[in-house]
C-alpha cells in the first residue's frame, strides 16, 4: 500500500480518536486507557479494555489488556489501523510545571508505527491539543502481519 494511503488512514483515525479523548479530559483529570480502529470497510470504531475483576485497574495494566486485545483480534480481522490513548502528565518546557497530555499509539498494518503526545492545556474545556512530541516506532499490534522495508512518514494532522 503506498505510504500516502498509509498516512491518509492513520491521520483519519487520530481525527476521530483524540476529540473524544480531549472532551474527556476536559471533564475528568484521567481517562481510563481507550482505542480505535480502522475497519477493512474504512469505519472507525471506539473500543475500550474490559477486564472480570472487582477492583479497577490501574491505567497501566488496562493499557496492557486493551494492547493484548487488539493484538489478538488484528490477527483474525482485517483492521488497517489502530490507536491507543492514555493520559500522561508531560513538564512544559516554558513553566516547568507538570500538566496532562494525551499519549497516542497509532499503528498502520502496513508496517507504521508512531507514538505521539498531545498537549492538552486547559482543564474544563475541549481545546485543540498540540502535538509536542513524536516517536518513530516498531510494530506492535501487527508485527506479524505487517511488510517491512518501507520508510518511516511523518503525521501531518492537527487535532
Amino acid at each position: 500500500m503506498p505510504e500516502l494511503t498509509q498516512r491518509f488512514e492513520l491521520e483519519r483515525l487520530l481525527r476521530e480518536v483524540v476529540p473524544f479523548a480531549s472532551r474527556m479530559l476536559a471533564e475528568f483529570p484521567q481517562f481510563c486507557p481507550f482505542g480505535g480502529y480502522l475497519t477493512a470497510t474504512g469505519e472507525v470504531v471506539l473500543s475500550g479494555a474490559d477486564h472480570a475483576a472487582r477492583d479497577p485497574l490501574k491505567p497501566q495494566a488496562l493499557h496492557a489488556l486493551l494492547k493484548k486485545t487488539f493484538r489478538r483480534r488484528a490477527r483474525v480481522e482485517l483492521w488497517r489501523g489502530i490507536a491507543i490513548l492514555s493520559v500522561v502528565n508531560v513538564v512544559s518546557a516554558a513553566s516547568g510545571r507538570k500538566g496532562p497530555a494525551i499519549q497516542v499509539s497509532l499503528e498502520h498494518r502496513d508496517g507504521y508505527a508512531v507514538t505521539l503526545w498531545l498537549l492538552h492545556p486547559k482543564r474544563g474545556k475541549v481545546v485543540r491539543c498540540t502535538p509536542i512530541k513524536e516517536r518513530i516506532g516498531t510494530p506492535d499490534i501487527f508485527k506479524n502481519t505487517t511488510r517491512r522495508g518501507r520508510a518511516p512518514f511523518r503525521l501531518a494532522a492537527r487535532v
